[in-house]
């Protein structure tokens, strides 16, 4: 859905009856429309991932790959890696990610584009006299986006500790945030004003709806984790070749928090004269005893969270021949969470010539001609609930194997992995996702010369592309700086299945079922003596953008 559906979705929400005045049982019975004013909104949208298996100092797209030592990083990939760390490190990953800041230059550009795809959408609305009987002269002014605030949302840094336990074993902690999502729109200063005739010619009574309205919606989405891994070595320098053994067990937290509040004032004025106030306790002609009610508002809140386990076995090995290749293999077993709240509430009233009860999904008419002269502003209670349903996260477990050539001081990596399960989000009986299937990864790591050479020249515009300029400098001074060991990487994976979702012939089923990239990365590494290794991707997904890593050996 794109930004012009959403806020239309959301104010036909807010006002329940944006799409309900433009339905009537007839031509003839069509309410005139002679005001609107589109308000004004101020929305911030902002999103954020960091997949536990791309740190700032070996993205690899998420590839196993052995051969390119991920170190304590591995902790959230194969676990088998971690047997071949002969000392402790802590590692340190964050993000550099944009943000568009209210009232920058950008956040104003987005507005005004904004206002123009919003108000083409409105004047779609009611310049169709087969939606909108709009009166010529009729006074109208569109939505007007005054601060917009968004982008990429850095998550909470990760962090990760690995303990080598001897000669042959390694212990590893980490914590990371694999999802932080925000969504917020507030829109004020919205009215509008309808009106109809009862009646005939001779005795008619004229019924005129004025309204106004402010929405203020937030949503959030945050996903933490909490890893415990440990890798064994089994073999080494034995003629059965090397072997690494490595388990993992995932703590995971998923939390959504969901608030809207649409509130209305407005009255109904029988003929030019009586007005009956909307949200009106007192109102004389109001009899409360038989649950007769003049209240209007919308009201959603939830409060949802599921904590989940999963857990990774992994393995590494090297034949006593082919030394040139090395073998992976892991599995991972991934929860399915179910978020759920059981205070959570949804309660909405709107006026009785509102006839319809799918609220959300628009099905509504506007039926002046039922109104009552002595009470023209009795409201009654619908049905909100699909606003508070539990949400369940499904997440694919998977099967992956993965081989690594060398090619002199290069490496190339293939992995083939096997999913069981879906990636899917479903609210009640709706819902939306993947069928996963089958994945394919590639990936190249190219192993650089530690001193500038008359071949260094060849290679600039490669290190310009992975933004490159600490390490030209740190290479420059190199003796001073301890620079060593530089590796340039691109990796990639691919998700193949059929799409999902609630309704069979929706577009965005055959969308879903195309190749999903679940994994891509262009990632530099580079030691600084012994012990300091740093990171930095200018390209991670699903991370999006920039990413650094520093891990330090002790």
């Amino acid at each position: 859905m794109n930004i012009r559906s959403l806020f239309i979705a959301l104010l036909a929400v807010g006002i329940g009856t944006t799409g309900a005045f433009a339905q009537t049982e007839d031509e003839e019975a069509k309410p005139e429309m002679s005001i609107w004013r589109g308000g004004n909104v101020d929305l911030v949208f902002r999103l954020g991932f960091n997949s536990s298996s791309t740190f700032g100092s070996s993205g690899y797209g998420g590839l196993l790959s052995p051969r390119t030592r991920a170190g304590g990083a591995a902790v959230t990939g194969n676990p088998a890696e971690l047997a071949a760390l002969r000392t402790g490190e802590f590692l340190f990953d964050g993000s550099l990610m944009p943000s568009l800041a209210k009232g920058g230059s950008l956040s104003n550009e987005v507005g005004s584009m904004l206002d123009d795809e919003v108000a083409g959408a409105m004047n779609d609305i009611l310049d169709d006299p087969e939606q909108v009987n709009f009166l010529p002269g009729g006074y109208r002014s569109h939505t007007e986006f005054r601060g917009v605030g968004g982008g990429i949302r850095p998550p909470f840094p990760s962090i990760a500790l690995a303990l080598p336990l001897g000669n042959r074993a390694t212990l590893a902690f980490a914590t990371h945030q694999p999802i932080q999502g925000q969504f917020e729109l507030l829109a004020t200063g919205i009215n509008t004003q309808i009106a109809q005739e009862q009646g005939s010619d001779d005795v008619s009574i004229r019924f005129d709806v004025l309204m106004n309205i402010s929405l203020a919606t937030r949503m959030t989405l945050d996903m933490n984790a909490f890893t415990t891994a440990l890798g064994v070595r089994i073999l080494e320098g034995s003629p059965y070749g090397d072997l690494d053994v490595g388990f993992s067990h995932s703590r995971y937290r998923m939390t959504s928090f969901r608030n809207l509040e649409a509130d209305f004032t407005g009255m109904v004025v029988v003929s030019r004269a009586d007005e009956r106030f909307f949200n009106n306790p007192d109102d004389p002609n109001l009899d409360a005893a038989n649950g007769e009610t003049n209240a209007l508002y919308m009201r959603a809140r939830g409060d949802y969270s599921d904590t989940r386990n999963g857990f990774s076995l992994g393995l590494t090995y090297r034949p006593p021949t082919f030394r040139w290749v090395t073998v992976s293999a892991l599995y991972t077993r991934m929860p399915t969470f179910r978020l759920s709240d059981p205070d959570a509430y949804g309660d909405a009233y709107l006026p009785v010539f509102v006839i319809g009860d799918d609220v959300l999904g628009g099905d509504l008419k506007v039926k002046l001609d039922t109104l009552q002269a002595a009470k023209p502003n009795l409201t009654t209670r619908r049905d909100i609930n699909q606003l508070i349903e539990d949400m369940t996260v499904s997440l694919p477990s998977s099967f992956t194997l993965g081989a690594d050539f060398a090619m002199g001081r290069h490496t190339l990596t293939l992995n083939y992995t096997n999913y069981q399960g879906d990636l899917s989000v479903a609210f009640g009986d709706s819902y939306i996702g993947k069928q996963a299937a089958h994945g394919l990864g590639i990936g190249v790591d190219f192993r650089m010369k530690d001193r500038f050479t008359p071949m260094s020249l060849v290679y600039i515009p490669l290190r310009l592309l992975y933004l490159d300029f600490d390490g030209l400098l740190m290479q420059a001074f190199g003796k001073r700086t301890g620079y060593n060991n530089p590796h340039y990487r691109f990796g990639t994976n691919i998700m193949f299945g059929e799409g999902l979702h609630s309704k069979a012939d929706s577009d965005l089923k055959a969308t879903l079922g195309m190749p999903l990239p679940t994994g891509l990365s262009l990632t530099r590494t580079y030691m600084l003596g012994d012990r300091v290794k740093m990171g930095f991707s200018t390209v991670t997904y699903p991370d999006l953008l920039f990413k650094y890593g520093v891990s330090v050996g002790f």
